[in-house]
């Protein structure tokens, strides 16, 4: 899309903050006091098992937590370059070869519209300039949620879910960045680590717009 079409789009759909609601200037991705109260994430000191690294933008709380929830409702695609700009900048120098994001099951995007996971991936992978994969891991269809579920619950239940894909590729030598949304116990990342270890990956390590404050 050419800036002028996109210039168009503007004006007839003014771009609101994915925070907040407002109605945003020209070139902004969120409203300057949202911004403001986004409060950095710092990096952890131990990683999720199986990871080596683990980087996130924000910690989940207010104006960082409306705009993830924008995301997964398809209205805060912005907070989602948002954050890809600010994590580019940190893992400028990381040596991870290529970038996949927890999947998704197949009934719960079509019911979304979208997997925040991959969008967020897909935008991080085309910043550093790294290939993004799909198609490494599948989800099985589950009733349970990770968010209703106490810590160890979520590693159970994480564990029974995420499975190598059937046409997944070997992936000898690589140095994989695995990307979702939030990151509170690390049990998500940690069952699809593990998996990716197990596909002959050389490294894996965890991307996640937020992390939660414990």
């Amino acid at each position: 899309m050419n800036k002028a079409t996109q210039a168009v789009i503007d004006f007839a759909f003014p771009p609101s903050c994915p925070c907040c609601g407002e109605l945003l200037e020209s070139g902004q991705l969120i409203c300057g006091q949202c911004e403001e109260k986004l409060e950095p994430a710092r990096i952890a000191a131990d990683a999720p098992e199986g990871c080596e690294y683990a980087a996130s933008a924000f910690i989940y709380d207010g104006a960082a937590k409306n705009g993830v929830l924008a995301l997964k409702e398809g209205e805060g695609r912005s907070f989602a370059v948002y954050a890809a700009d600010l994590l580019a900048g940190r893992l400028g120098g990381n040596s991870a070869t290529l970038v996949t994001s927890v999947p998704m099951h197949p009934f719960k995007r079509a019911l979304r519209g979208k997997d925040q996971a991959e969008v967020f991936g897909r935008l991080l992978a085309e910043r550093l300039s790294l290939p993004y994969e799909k198609g490494l891991l599948r989800c099985r269809f589950s009733r349970k949620h990770q968010h209703d579920l106490d810590a160890p619950e979520r590693r159970i239940h994480a564990e029974s879910i995420f499975e190598k894909a059937k046409a997944a590729r070997d992936l000898s030598g690589e140095r994989v960045m695995i990307c979702d949304d939030i990151l509170t116990t690390g049990s998500t990342v940690s069952a699809c680590a593990r998996l990716l270890l197990d596909l002959g990956a050389k490294e894996v390590g965890a991307v996640t717009i937020c992390k939660t404050s414990f």
